[in-house]
């Protein structure tokens, strides 16, 4: 069984290949983006978070006051306190859920990789040699990071929503006990422009939080948590000794949005059309960081030819620090085969006389751009990866 080369491994190869010596690398390169881009990346969530606290736990921002109908049946349901719920989902334990759910499945994932995973592990340096930041620290910063810029802009959508559009809940009514004597004949609509005088409880907080219902934040919030979890949990954990983890993980997440959001149907403190907005915004905003964001599909964009067979075959195998501390039985699957999306862009054409090197559709090593690191790895077709390796003509260097 042929194990991939390791990125350097892959360098000496491809120079020697090309006739070139085996390049010199200095001890340590320092890159100069890494705090820069750090800072920008701190003040830019903090800026979020402020902003997010204003439009959540003040009244700084005006509300729209919507018009309503002072006989609308959808606006006179019950209004339930929370202990006449049979499952009531208070805001402090959706944000609790919401905000530690996900962050927890990602670093115990990210200890996992760390453990288990024999990935080549590209180590930066940051403005000094001293300066050292290790795969796992920049893993687990950039995927807490993207998730809480997607957290706090998909409430900060949905308070803008709620602001601008001014819907009632469903309860509204119930709440407001509208004078109907301040309704204006004949079709009875609260006066404008100050709906809010037609009412006779005067409790200007409830009666901001019942005429702000669209879009539900419940809904969009733990729609946008279930299906980033769901994304990382699918592409980042895979365990072949335990099939059903991933799929019980993911549905466990799906299942908890979903007793939320109809958990703030059964209350009557949300219409349909609230829930079924905030899904799509909380899912959208998800499914974009992931794939658009994250990038979490492994894309090969560069290839090179195979090296010599005999250099391959001493090539040694990444073990991870779990099984080099405790030295465990391992077993390989060489039956299991990995598809991938493979893009042959800017391949150097072969030199002159060297075509028979160069046969079509023999093994390759492609460089790899995934959300760990860029590294190397060796595919066969999938159409010769039974076949001897003897095909290859290699001249001397």
């Amino acid at each position: 069984m042929s194990v991939p080369p390791s990125r350097a491994q892959s360098e000496v190869f491809s120079a020697s290949q090309y006739g070139g010596g085996i390049p010199q690398h200095n001890r340590y390169a320092i890159n100069y983006f890494v705090l820069p881009t750090f800072i920008i990346h701190v003040v830019g969530l903090a800026c979020l978070w402020a902003l997010w606290y204003y439009l959540r736990f003040t009244s700084v921002f005006p509300y729209h006051h919507r018009v309503f109908y002072c006989r609308d049946i959808n606006l006179y349901k019950p209004n339930f306190k929370p202990e006449d719920f049979e499952v009531y989902v208070s805001y402090p334990l959706l944000y609790v859920l919401g905000f530690c759910l996900p962050p927890l499945v990602i670093f115990i994932g990210e200890i996992m990789f760390w453990l288990f995973s024999t990935k080549p592990r590209k180590t930066i340096f940051a403005t000094c040699g001293e300066c050292k930041i290790h795969l796992f620290t920049r893993r687990l910063f950039r995927f807490l990071s993207v998730f809480i810029f997607g957290a706090l802009i998909v409430q900060i959508f949905v308070d803008t929503i709620k602001l601008m559009t001014g819907y009632q809940r469903p309860y509204f009514l119930s709440l407001c006990n509208v004078t109907l004597a301040s309704c204006t004949a004949p079709l009875e609509y609260s006066p404008t422009p100050s709906p809010h005088l037609a009412c006779n409880y005067k409790d200007a907080d409830e009666l901001r939080y019942a005429w702000l219902t669209f879009p539900s934040l419940h809904a969009a919030f733990s729609s946008y948590s279930a299906c980033f979890a769901a994304c990382y949990i699918y592409y980042m954990i895979n365990l072949r000794g335990a099939p059903l983890l991933r799929p019980l993980l993911i549905f466990g997440f799906l299942g908890l949005c979903l007793v939320d959001s109809f958990s703030r149907i059964n209350g009557y403190k949300n219409h349909w059309r609230d829930i079924w907005v905030g899904w799509l915004i909380g899912f959208l905003t998800a499914i974009f960081l992931c794939h658009c964001v994250l990038c979490f599909q492994e894309v090969y964009h560069f290839g090179i030819e195979k090296p010599p067979l005999a250099m391959a075959e001493a090539a040694e195998e990444r073990i991870s620090p779990f099984f080099s501390w405790f030295r465990l039985p391992r077993v390989q699957a060489p039956s299991v085969k990995e598809e991938y999306v493979v893009y042959e862009e800017d391949i150097p054409a072969p030199p002159a006389g060297t075509l028979a090197r160069h046969r079509r559709g023999q093994d390759r090593t492609y460089e790899v751009t995934t959300t760990t690191e860029s590294f190397h790895r060796t595919i066969a077709p999938p159409n010769q990866q039974n076949q001897p390796q003897n095909g290859y003509h290699h001249h001397p260097y």
